[in-house]
């Protein structure tokens, strides 16, 4: 067997692991006991869904819902209640290559290889989600990020081009055309908005990471020295940029665009890195080949 990728789930306790590149197994991290998910599953992705009585704050829900990014060529989205294994309705999404859920776990959005981005509104059941956005953006779509401040949809399209949905009219400034005169010879791989704040963060195929307020329009950016990025993210709690590469993590704290100079942490290892999650607000547990973490 050999592990694709891992996900943690932030507000729980499972842990997704994907093997063989579409095996899916759900684990209860504290016990390492394997959840009955009605048989065999195959997804390439799965994102966890934000718990959203608990951003709305009204405690935590006892519902655990996971979507999967299912085998090449399916045209839907499955999603599961952890809790009981049960299957909650699916969303129609023709060739479906990226899924993203908001960060206060209200909505969730999908898009294509054929260039059709979706976003549905979800209770917190989960039972009875409105699709509230269907456009089509003429590129397949690689990746999305929900903006923290603004009711903006970002997305990474074939070629490495960054696109903005509008759920609403929003006052964030034109970033994909400010990155296309700022950086024109740059692709873009990766991309994260953190829970709070004005920034977007974006990983070019060059090695850097570019840092976009979508506030001003003011666009800086910096080496972590890990090589090729595989992985960006802003950490939920923290709100730290963390920067994955094959043998290194970076670790820096909250940053702006005209910022310059900062104090980050580079941790290189031996062995390949699988992901990195942050353990409450000052701790970063690393998973690579070598050992478990």
């Amino acid at each position: 067997m050999t592990i694709t990728a891992l996900h943690l789930c932030p507000a729980r306790v499972h842990l997704a692991v994907i093997r063989d590149g579409c095996g899916l197994d759900v684990y209860n991290r504290l016990t390492l006991r394997a959840l009955d998910l009605g048989g065999e599953v195959q997804a390439r992705a799965v994102a966890f869904r934000p718990d959203p009585c608990e951003a709305a704050g009204a405690g935590p829900s006892p519902r655990t819902e996971l979507v999967l990014l299912g085998p090449a060529g399916r045209d839907d989205l499955r999603r599961l209640a952890l809790q009981d294994g049960r299957e909650l309705p699916r969303l129609a999404c023709p060739g479906a290559s990226a899924v993203q859920y908001s960060g206060d776990g209200r909505f969730l959005a999908a898009g294509g290889t054929g260039g059709k981005v979706q976003v549905w509104h979800l209770d917190p059941a989960g039972l009875r989600p409105e699709r509230v956005l269907d456009l089509s953006c003429g590129a397949a779509v690689q990746a999305l990020a929900f903006h923290a401040e603004h009711p903006t949809l970002y997305g990474l399209l074939e070629g490495g081009r960054l696109a903005a949905f509008e759920l609403a009219p929003s006052p964030a400034a034109p970033l994909a055309e400010l990155l296309a005169s700022r950086a024109p010879d740059v692709s873009f791989t990766h991309l994260a908005a953190g829970p709070g704040g004005f920034a977007l963060h974006l990983a070019g195929a060059d090695g850097r990471v570019y840092v976009a307020d979508t506030a001003t329009g003011e666009v800086g950016c910096f080496d972590p020295e890990v090589g090729a990025i595989l992985d960006l993210q802003v950490l939920p709690t923290s709100g730290c940029l963390c920067v994955r590469g094959a043998h290194a993590v970076y670790v820096a704290p909250p940053l702006l665009p005209g910022q310059g100079e900062h104090l980050g942490l580079h941790c290189p290892f031996d062995q390949r890195t699988y992901a990195a999650w942050e353990l409450g607000a000052d701790a970063l547990l690393v998973f690579h080949a070598g050992e478990a973490a």
